[in-house]
This record gives C-alpha cells, structure tokens and sequence, in this order.
C-alpha cells in the first residue's frame, strides 16, 4: 500500500546535521531583522522562482492569507503529496483507503499540495470529529499506524471569524506535556522598522499569521501561531529533544555533545519549509536567504 511505503521510509535512521541549532533561550520567536541587516531576496536575479513565490502560495501579503480551496468544513487530513505527481498520488491513496474501508477518503488541492481528506465536520471539536481523529490516529495496519499523524483542517479563512485557540502555540506545552520542547519557525509578520507597531499593524499580522495556518493545516502540516506585543509568528510541528539529539556517550559513560541528529520528521519538515519568511517575502540575511528556524516552545 502507498500510505505502507511511506511508513518505511518514514522509520530510516536520522542524519546527523551540524548546519542548525536550536535557538535555546530566546523566546519562541525571530524578530532581529534589521533594515540595515536584511534586503528583500532580489526577483529574478539571485532567489530561485521557489521561493519567490513561495511567500505569496503561503503566507500572502500582510494582513491576507493565502489561497484555500474547499467547502466550509472541518477536515481530517491524512497524508499530503507535492510535486508533479501529488494529483495521481493522492487519488492512488484514496482508492487504497477506501480499499481499507475508509470510503470517507477523498482527493483535495491544497495549495502547493494535494492531500488525502477523511469526513467533513461543522466544528473541529465536534465528537464526531475528535472521535473519528482519535480512531484514524490509532488504525493499525500490518503492525503499523499510518494515520498518525494525522490533524485536523479548518474550512478556509474566509469561513471563519476569529481565531482558534487551538492553534495557539502559547496552549501547546499545556496540550501535549513536557516532551514539547521545539517547533519550527517558517514565518513571521513585524514592522521592518524601529518603530513600535500600531493597533492596526498588530490586527494585521495576527489575521495573517492565522490565516497562513489555516492555510497549512488545510496542506496536511501541523502549524501554530504566535502572538506578541510586537509580531506575529508561523510555526509547524511539535518537536521533542529526541528530534534534535546533540548528546553523545562516550566510553566511559559521560555524556558529551555533538553535531545535531535531526529526527525523519524534523526533516521532513524543514524540507517541506526551507524559509522563514518575513511578511511573505523570502528575505536575505547576512547575504543568505533566512531558513527555516528551529525555536523553543513557550512554557
């Protein structure tokens, strides 16, 4: 079955990486962007088309969020597949759930992305919903659970009114325990100057934070926001140590550390979001492009 094959992928053995390291100790945020510092990644010269239009395929420009196709419902996505083949992949993966008795399964676009979906929902803390999540996060099949990680989609943001505190990253620790130590930062909406933000900027960078995440879970991606006094940030999946392991034993039983071994799903993640944009703009740092930033969960 496809949705087995990516499970044997999904268990190779992490690679060690030296190239990223945790921002332990900041808050769970980036916002040291200078003017001095950073210029906007040039059209057509030096940033790849990727990324040019990668900010406005996600995160749009401020205060709008990005495209979201759909009927205004809560969605259970089970897998997402990108690329050329992302249609026939997906549609491939319909058919072998409905094989397995999941005839809820349908095929979606969702931005860069087409996704398997599961069932339609009026709220995503209906029973029904919670209920059919919990089982299809639990369905084994020939020892393994494919549906894992699956995640809840809300209907697109032209549907809902207000936020949801479930994408809270501030609810995250309370939520899934101590073991939530790191996520990754892929966006983030502030002023570009010094100058503190108006009560208008801030209404602004929090829709389009939240937008950008509903636009994300809708691809398949567990994402949150992050409000502050100053700006809003984008962030994907919920991390443990585990997942950026630095220590080392040594022979004699010490331990030591050492270059990070990431976790397939930190990875994976990071491949799926290379940058961490700035108002939906790919920016430039130092002369590089701003990756993606793995940051601490707030306590």
């Amino acid at each position: 079955m496809l949705f087995t094959a990516f499970l044997l992928t999904a268990c190779g053995a992490p690679q060690a990486s030296d190239k990223d390291s945790p921002h332990t100790g900041l808050t769970p945020y980036r916002e040291d962007y200078r003017p001095e510092d950073t210029q906007r990644a040039a059209a057509g010269r030096d940033t790849p088309a990727a990324i040019q239009h990668e900010g406005k395929a996600l995160f749009g420009p401020r205060g709008a969020g990005g495209a979201a196709e759909g009927a205004a419902n809560w969605q259970i996505v089970l897998a997402a597949f990108g690329g050329a083949d992302g249609q026939r992949l997906a549609e491939i993966a319909v058919a072998e759930a409905h094989q397995i008795g999941l005839t809820s399964a349908y095929a979606e676009p969702r931005g860069k992305a087409w996704v398997v979906a599961y069932g339609r929902y009026e709220s995503g803390a209906s029973t029904r919903a919670q209920e059919d999540l919990k089982r299809l996060k639990g369905l084994e099949i020939n020892g393994r659970l494919p549906f894992a990680g699956a995640v809840l989609a809300p209907p697109p943001v032209e549907a809902i009114a207000g936020s949801v505190p479930d994408h809270d990253l501030a609810t995250v620790r309370v939520r899934y325990g101590r073991s939530a130590y790191y996520t990754l930062q892929v966006g983030i909406y502030r002023r570009m100057d010094d100058r503190d933000p108006t009560p208008q900027d801030l209404a602004d960078f929090r829709k389009a934070a939240e937008a950008a995440v509903i636009q994300l879970r809708r691809e398949g991606q567990e994402a949150f926001y992050y409000h502050t006094s100053r700006s809003s940030t984008v962030t994907v999946g919920v991390f443990s140590e585990k997942d950026y392991d630095t220590s080392r034993k040594r022979p004699d039983g010490s331990v030591t550390t050492g270059p990070a071994r990431e976790s397939f799903r930190l990875r994976e993640a990071k491949e799926k979001n290379p940058h961490n944009l700035v108002n939906g703009q790919a920016v430039k740092v130092r002369g590089a492009i701003q990756p993606s930033l793995l940051v601490p969960i707030p306590n």
